[in-house]
């Protein structure tokens, strides 16, 4: 029974995502936030903890601890803001995967011809693609939107699914 409850909330949360492309990104932007605030505070508290515990100075962890609430409440109290550097960080995210994967893919050259060679054309075509990202935020935003959209249409299917 939970299963079917929670596979029709995660399909409708799904659709719902899909049509409210800006709130959405909006939405993810002040999760990210909250998430960042939680783990500035964190920092903060752990440095404390090393700094009466231990003689050494943390001054790294609190730096690190600024800025995480630094950019934790950018993200929560602009969100538009935010929402249009977690779309450069999407575009950036797909560049540099697809130059590392590029970089190590000759390690697979043993692995078969036809292997190495979609493995090189695939990571191209990502390195395109996060280029076109990159310099077409908006683009990216929708294409944030897409994979959460679809990654809760498909996960409640399958909790509608396996409730029966």
């Amino acid at each position: 029974m939970v299963s079917l409850v929670v596979g029709v909330i995660l399909f409708v949360a799904g659709i719902v995502t899909f049509i409210h492309l800006g709130t959405t990104l909006e939405f993810i932007s002040i999760i990210i936030g909250v998430t960042a605030v939680v783990k500035g505070l964190y920092e903060l508290w752990f440095k404390h903890v090393l700094d009466t515990t231990t003689e050494e100075k943390t001054l790294g962890l609190f730096a690190m601890g600024i800025v995480a609430l630094v950019l934790g409440f950018l993200f929560i109290f602009k969100a538009a803001t935010g929402a249009q550097v977690v779309a450069y960080i999407f575009a950036l995210w797909f560049i540099f995967d697809a130059i590392i994967q590029l970089a190590t893919s000759k390690k697979f050259k043993n692995a078969g011809k036809a292997h190495y060679v979609w493995m090189i054309a695939l990571n191209v075509i990502a390195l395109l693609l996060g280029i076109a990202l990159l310099f077409n935020p908006l683009l990216a935003s929708i294409a944030i939107v897409w994979i959460v959209s679809i990654y809760l249409v498909v996960t409640g299917i399958s909790q509608f699914i396996s409730a029966f």
